[in-house]
């Protein structure tokens, strides 16, 4: 009898063993087709489901990933491995290890380059909770494309992780550098890392902040209108961008920055140099709406200049609703040192207008002046300033009189014509001195313009109208 017990009590765990690979197995299945259709979402980005085959201890899938702007996307297709679990090598509900497939030439450049390993790996454990933990990996290379003998390619590959539960979740990318080179240029990042923070707000709606930095970028590309190379070299490189809830419901807010320790171009260098753009009260649902339009148009794998078109459409059809909650628009800051002195900027505008205002619009555009309300605030080191009048007048005199002549009284002329310009600019009110800068201030309210203070007359000022033009 006991023995019977005994083997009956085994049969049983048995079969709960046996079965839970099985359960498990369609909870991964969903937990993989969530995740599919969550990075759907992304406005640059289609994940299509092309098969999965679901065993009793694992599963084979592939999927096919587009990702690019309408017209030039990219599609790569995607295997993926899944292991049921738990077991004592898969402690969690199962495991799913996605590496891409390349197509064609890019098949035997792949090989070229990386040789029997995947270019990229991307090892994900789903949790017996839900949660998820992403490990991505991509290999180092250095060599030239197999048609392109003259490009040099240095790629010193790609680590990150990724934790996400629920709604939320982080990613972490760090990428020790690239460096693309030929005979005519070249383009360089080094010591690169990308952090995001994001949580889902509804369909087709991810908030968070995002982080970018880089300890180099550097390139030189030909300029199209000469032989000579074009220089840009950027140094301790930061992006932010944020997407949050706006403080009254229904609304977002989003931010962008871009700063920099030192950028030249040229040959001409500025130190601390920033960005900061705003948009702010944003109605969600317009927001939601229009990106899922975009969506559906990019799925439909139209020609660049048809999917422009129906996307000016959509927009044009929107913009009424997304100007019915009187968005703002700022560019909070606009700063840099220049070896001849700092400049400081920023701006503002808002949309004051109703639904119906905005209907309007949608028509006859030039009606948005009347519903608008702006300020400007510029403020530049004088030598800044007139650095810069000077190198325009001396091209002017130059395109006008040819570089023959008396240098030095060139140089004089160019002196007297930049002082007379800035007397004339401050008696005129659209410029203050004070000891060090120069400023100005500009305000714009529903088609009045003002400059530091003082009414502008626009018509007179454009050679329109009547009364005074200055401020």
């Amino acid at each position: 009898m006991k023995k019977a017990w005994a083997a009956g009590a085994v049969a049983v765990l048995a079969g709960m063993g046996a079965a839970v690979p099985y359960f498990a197995g369609m909870q991964a299945e969903r937990a993989f087709r969530d995740n599919q259709e969550a990075l759907s979402e992304h406005p640059q980005a289609d994940l299509e489901v092309v098969r999965y085959e679901r065993g009793w201890l694992g599963a084979e899938a592939e999927s096919r990933l587009t990702v690019g702007a309408p017209g030039e996307a990219v599609e790569v297709d995607l295997e993926h491995a899944v292991s049921h679990g738990p077991t004592p090598a898969t402690p969690a509900l199962a495991r799913v290890v996605t590496t891409p497939v390349p197509r064609g030439e890019a098949r035997e450049q792949a090989r070229h380059f990386f040789g029997e390993q995947a270019p990229l790996t991307a090892d994900l454990t789903i949790g017996l909770t839900g949660e998820q933990r992403l490990a991505l990996s991509s290999p180092s290379f250095e060599g030239h494309p197999t048609d392109a003998p003259e490009t040099r390619i240095r790629w010193e590959g790609l680590e990150g992780t990724g934790e996400f539960d629920g709604d939320s979740g982080t990613l972490d990318l760090e990428m020790p550098g690239v460096r693309i080179a030929d005979e005519v240029g070249h383009f360089q990042l080094k010591g690169s890392e990308l952090r995001s923070e994001v949580t889902r707000g509804g369909e087709g709606l991810w908030l968070g902040t995002s982080d970018f930095a880089t300890e180099r970028l550097s390139m030189e590309v030909p300029d199209p209108e000469s032989d000579a190379l074009q220089e840009l070299e950027l140094g301790g490189l930061s992006l932010r961008q944020v997407v949050k809830q706006a403080e009254e419901e229904g609304f977002l807010d989003m931010a962008s920055r871009l700063a920099a320790d030192r950028a030249a171009f040229n040959g001409e260098a500025v130190r601390d140099a920033r960005l900061a753009l705003e948009l702010r009260h944003l109605e969600e649902e317009a927001y939601r709406r229009t990106g899922e339009r975009v969506r559906e148009i990019q799925a439909e794998a139209l020609d660049e200049e048809e999917t422009a078109q129906r996307v000016q459409a959509i927009l044009r059809e929107e913009l009424p609703r997304l100007l019915e909650g009187s968005p703002e628009a700022a560019l909070t800051e606009l700063a840099f040192e220049a070896p001849n002195g700092d400049f400081r900027g920023s701006a503002e505008a808002r949309y004051r207008g109703d639904g119906e205002a905005a209907r309007g619009m949608v028509e006859n555009p030039a009606l948005l002046v009347r519903h608008l309300e702006a300020e400007a605030e510029l403020r530049a080191a004088k030598p800044l300033i007139i650095g810069l009048l000077e190198e325009r007048t001396r091209n002017q005199i130059e395109e006008e009189a040819g570089a023959e002549g008396d240098r030095v009284e060139r140089e004089r002329q160019v002196e007297r014509t930049v002082r007379q310009q800035l007397a004339m600019m401050e008696a005129m009110g659209f410029v203050a001195a004070e000891e060090e800068h120069y400023a100005s201030q500009v305000a714009w309210n529903r088609g009045n313009l003002s400059v530091n203070g003082r009414p502008l007359n626009l018509g007179a000022a454009m050679g329109g109208g009547n009364g005074p033009a200055l401020p």
